[in-house]
């Protein structure tokens, strides 16, 4: 529970901006473009940051990594309160871009600090933890308008400095539990892996050249098939984000547009779609544990939930909008995205080579982001209301198909 407060503190903080836009353009009288550089210098950094944070914890341990960047978040959450109060733009900017180095960071260190800890209803709690950091979006935008009403700008931004810091406290009792526990199986390295002493001692010192010839032949298959299972995990993960980021992006726009909904109509259907998967995940997750015990299973699963994600996008970009309600085809696309994200990180303990498990997750952490990265810049380019959507559809679709090949690979075994 520790863990799911600190991904809620850190998704109510990345939301922050997104539900005070025209406040903080106001109030600090912002062009457009300086305001969206508060989110390009959070955003930016992630496709570094988890690498390197998967380094850190490789060799430090993901608990302890998650108390520095905890705290670390805190000056930026101070920074940011601060330049709300002083009407400093600076002061808000750099405070966004400390939030921004941390953000992934603190989204990679539940599966090496709970992954071992919780092999048996790992599924359940990836569900959790993905209703967890959902709920914090949707909080945000409930939350942060009140805390306007009430008591202006400064009000909200230190509401969000206050979570912060409560964050930083669950990350230092977190931290506390894990060592408690006797167990730094999030911190494991090769050497920790290897046969002790007293094994090899124990061993058959008779041993053929060619019984060694055949370990070590084993020994090779093994590596390649479990480093190309990686491989098409972290290239499905980052094609399945691809879809799921950048539509929050362009998708509101699109609803208000298409069915002359009101701004506060369309922020509702898009809080709707969050509130979805906030339900779905927990369940999907439990029935996972359940009846998905191989790994071929979770990849086929996968994939269905998966080809959900296109489906519903070409029925609510391309349905007349007076044959079709947006809540429907949202609701179909929520169950998508909670199904996909929550099976995805289930299967982050089989996919994930056992040896760099922290390194590994960083690595995945960086890769989710290079699509949803690179994709909103070629929707803003698209020359009508439909075409931004379609890399979202083709980013799903293959990333269906790989996992419905990884349900029949060899290499899934």
């Amino acid at each position: 529970w520790a863990v799911a407060w600190c991904l809620f503190v850190n998704h109510y903080a990345r939301d922050l901006t997104g539900a005070l836009e025209i406040e903080i353009e106001a109030e600090l009288s912002l062009t457009r473009t300086s305001f969206q550089a508060l989110n390009s210098v959070y955003f930016a950094p992630n496709l570094v940051t988890p690498v390197m944070m998967g380094i850190a914890s490789q060799w430090f341990g993901a608990s302890r990594m998650l108390v520095i960047v905890s705290g670390l978040a805190v000056l930026g959450h101070l920074l940011v309160a601060l330049g709300g109060q002083n009407a400093s733009y600076s002061l808000l900017l750099g405070g966004r871009a400390i939030l921004g180095l941390t953000f992934e960071c603190i989204d990679v260190v539940p599966v090496p600090i709970l992954g071992p800890l919780f092999e048996d209803c790992f599924g359940a709690l990836v569900g959790l933890f993905n209703s967890s950091l959902r709920m914090g979006s949707v909080t945000n935008f409930i939350v942060t308008p009140l805390m306007y009403k009430a008591g202006g700008l400064h009000a909200a931004l230190w509401t969000s400095g206050a979570l912060g810091l409560s964050g930083f406290i669950a990350a230092i009792i977190a931290d506390q539990m894990v060592r408690h526990t006797g167990q730094h199986s999030e911190s494991m390295s090769v050497k920790e892996n290897l046969p002790s002493p007293v094994a090899m001692d124990g061993m058959d010192t008779a041993t053929s050249s060619s019984g060694h010839s055949s370990n070590n032949c084993l020994s090779r298959v093994s590596k390649t098939r479990s480093l190309a299972m990686f491989l098409m995990y972290t290239i499905v993960g980052s094609l399945i984000y691809a879809s799921i980021v950048p539509f929050w992006f362009f998708a509101g726009r699109f609803i208000r547009s298409k069915w002359d909904y009101s701004l506060q109509a369309a922020s509702a259907m898009l809080m709707f779609t969050e509130a979805a998967m906030v339900l779905f995940g927990p369940p999907i997750g439990c029935l996972a544990d359940a009846y998905l015990k191989a790994v071929r299973g979770c990849f086929r699963v996968l994939a269905a939930f998966s080809m959900a994600i296109p489906l519903a996008i070409i029925w609510l970009v391309f349905t007349p909008a007076m044959a079709i309600t947006p809540v429907v085809p949202m609701l179909v696309l929520s169950l998508g995205y909670a199904g996909s994200i929550t099976l995805y990180w289930g299967l982050s303990l089989a996919c994930i080579p056992n040896e760099f498990l922290a390194c590994g997750s960083g690595i995945v952490g960086s890769a989710l982001n290079i699509g949803a990265t690179i994709l909103p810049l070629l929707m803003a380019r698209a020359p009508s209301a439909e075409a931004p959507f379609l890399p979202l559809i083709c980013a799903s679709f293959v990333a269906s198909i790989i996992s419905l090949c990884c349900g029949w690979g060899a290499f899934t075994e």
